[in-house]
């Protein structure tokens, strides 16, 4: 079964707000019989956790963090450690999202260590990695690989773990992913991670995913599943994705 994670990115600005989508993702899980991780702000992080057990809908919708720190605790004001996120239940987290990466200037070394604290606590990595620029599938490809071997640098093979393919040029615009190449590309990060970890390792796209363009990549067992940004939010996408992946 392909996986669904929801990644809110800094939204709703409010809690009942918050509570409405998870009820339309339950909603729409509970229709077509398929469970979807949720990343969500960490504002909301305790409290729908809450409100999710309150309303007994734990096995359609689990809760993911969007970040957490590489420091265990001290002085670093305004983070979150993994062990805050274990300690309210919390079993995943986007790790090295483009975002993170680009806007606020998190480093391979960063990341690496915040997946070390992520496997420690036992919360399952979400690694993002992506090209930044629209080039040759030979170029990004390196490029990705320099981001997963560094990102990965203290990675244990038989911890949990998922990695997300985004490219960063395609997020949040209208330029146009070539799916041929988008699973191309899947395949040879799939095959780069057997050989370095002998395992198998679940591989998602990402990358301004939505009902426009879901159909094209559904129908290809190569892609594990689906990190979905802005789309998670309305009703009408969150349906139409999880009945296409179902």
């Amino acid at each position: 079964m392909k996986k669904i994670i929801f990644n809110w990115k800094e939204n709703p600005n409010t809690l009942k707000e918050a509570k409405k989508i998870i009820l339309d993702i339950v909603s729409s899980a509970k229709k077509y019989n398929h469970s979807v991780i949720t990343a969500v702000p960490f504002v909301y992080l305790s409290l729908l956790s809450e409100f999710i057990k309150e309303k007994g809908i734990t096995k359609l919708i689990e809760l993911s963090a969007q970040n957490l720190c590489y420091q265990d605790g001290g002085a670093y004001t305004g983070e979150v450690s993994s062990k805050m996120l274990k300690d309210i239940g919390i079993k995943y987290s986007i790790i090295g999202h483009s975002e993170r990466r680009y806007i606020f200037s998190e480093t391979n070394e960063q990341i690496s260590l915040k997946i070390e604290k992520s496997t420690l606590s036992k919360i399952v990595p979400i690694l993002c990695v992506g090209e930044l620029q629209k080039t040759s599938l030979e170029n990004a490809f390196d490029f990705i690989k320099k981001q997963i071997s560094e990102n990965l640098s203290g990675y244990q093979s038989n911890d949990s773990l998922i990695v997300a393919y985004e490219p960063v040029w395609a997020i949040g615009g209208d330029k146009t992913v070539d799916v041929e190449l988008a699973v191309e590309m899947i395949k040879r990060i799939k095959s780069f991670l057997v050989k370095k970890y002998d395992r198998k390792i679940e591989v998602l796209y990402g990358g301004s995913v939505n009902s426009k363009n879901i159909d094209e990549f559904i129908k290809f067992p190569e892609i594990n599943g689906f990190l979905v940004g802005s789309a998670s939010l309305i009703k009408k996408e969150i349906d139409y994705i999880i009945k296409k992946v179902k």
